[in-house]
Formats: C-alpha cells, structure tokens, sequence
C-alpha cells in the first residue's frame, strides 16, 4: 500500500470500525482522507492518526454522504491534499431504527436507507473517475443480517442488502475500467457500544476489529487483484466477556 491514496468514510469514533481501518491502512504506508459528518470531530481524530504515517499522510473533511454534493466535496478534498486516489473504503452508515416493519414509519425508513446505502452510492458514483485512473478498488460494508434476517433490524437488512446489490453490480460494471469492488459483511463486531447493548456478551461470537481492518486492507491491495464482485462475511469466532 506503499504510496498509495485511500478515502476512507464513517470515521466518527474512535473505537469504530472507521477509524481502525483508517490505522491499518496508515500502518500498510498508505496516505488517507478521513470523513465523518462531524468535522471538528474528524480533524481531532486525523491529528492522533497522523502519527502512525509520515508528515502530511493524513487529511480530513467533515461531510454529509447522504448527498451528492457532501461526497463530491469529499473526493475533492482527497484529491487536494494527496493528489491520486487509489482506493475508497465505505464504512460510513450503521444501525439506527431497531423496530418491526410494520411500527417503521417511512422518515425512520428513509433515514435508515440515506445512511446505509444512498451514502455508498454518492461516494462511489463520485470516486469511479480517479478510481478509473488509478485501477483502484472500492470496499464497502455490508452486514450479514441479509442472509440471517432477525426481527427489528428490516430498514437496517435493506440497506445493507442495497450496498450488497450495489457493489455486485458495480464490479460488473467497471470490471473493463480496472476497478475492483468488494464488501465485508461482519457479524458483530466487537465495539464499545455493542458491548454495552449486548444482552448476553458471553454468547457473541464477536468480530474483532483488527480483523475487519486486515480484511479491507487485503481487499484494497495488490494481493486480491483476482477479486471482485466478493461479499466476503465474517462470522466471528471470540466468545466471551473479555
């Protein structure tokens, strides 16, 4: 990853999947744009990060995805500050609306979808042109609650079965572009929050952050350059409280 330029959004929380692939990827001798719609919370989050890369590695844009113009600014800023971009890392979205179908009133629908799949869409649609340049790759975040549907989680299983749907077809479409696009689907993942709301923690088969992280940095690299159109899951395997 050596010289490489990578944008990568969602990078709201320390202890979010973000910003770990932000590190890993840091660490792979990549130079990054981070996003978050909070600016003076990404800038914060770009200033602790800068130190696991060379001077100037790390940039950061405060943006709301959910539109165009919010992720138009954002390639801009990428663009700007690195000059190249080689690959873009979806991690923007997550789970808002816990509720069962028929009590999800439709601004709860639409908020849900806006932050899960009109947020992939926007910035995809406004990276393809140095990604095509570049032969760059595209990694989204998916769920595996498309495959597994549980109750109350429909508007969240939709979106994501959209960024699903998405980046398969989006693979098909730019495979003649050179540019390659990929999703992980975790299970859950083992965060701060999602410790606390856990009603058992001991009977998750919790996804490591780290894991997910080493995960997207393969996707984004040299060594899945025979990979496209791949939703890969990841299950989870460390049961426990610790």
């Amino acid at each position: 990853m050596r010289d490489r330029v990578v944008l990568i959004t969602g990078v709201g929380g320390r202890g979010q999947v973000g910003y770990a692939v932000a590190g890993a990827v840091l660490r792979a001798g990549a130079r990054v744009l981070i996003t978050a719609r909070e600016g003076a919370r990404v800038r914060e989050h770009a200033a602790v990060l800068a130190a696991l890369g060379p001077a100037g590695a790390v940039a950061a844009v405060g943006a709301d995805l959910a539109g165009e113009e919010g992720a138009r600014a954002a390639v801009a800023a990428v663009l700007e500050a690195h000059g190249r971009l080689d690959g873009v890392v979806n991690a923007v979205g997550g789970l808002h609306v816990i509720a069962p179908l028929g009590e999800t009133d439709p601004p709860a629908w639409e908020r849900e979808l806006k932050s899960n799949v009109w947020t992939v869409y926007h910035v995809c649609r406004a990276a393809l042109g140095p990604l095509r340049e570049s032969r760059g790759a595209i990694v989204n975040f998916a769920s595996r609650t498309p495959f597994h549907p549980a109750k109350n989680l429909g508007a969240y299983s939709v979106g994501k079965a959209g960024v699903i749907a998405l980046t398969r077809t989006l693979a098909l479409e730019e495979l003649e572009y050179g540019v390659r696009v990929n999703a992980i689907a975790p299970g859950m993942m083992d965060t701060e929050q999602n410790r606390r709301e856990a009603r058992d923690a001991a009977a998750v088969a919790w996804v490591a952050l780290d894991e997910v992280a080493a995960t997207a940095l393969f996707l984004l690299s040299d060594a899945a350059s025979a990979i496209t159109g791949q939703v890969i899951e990841l299950t989870g395997h460390r049961r426990g409280g610790g």
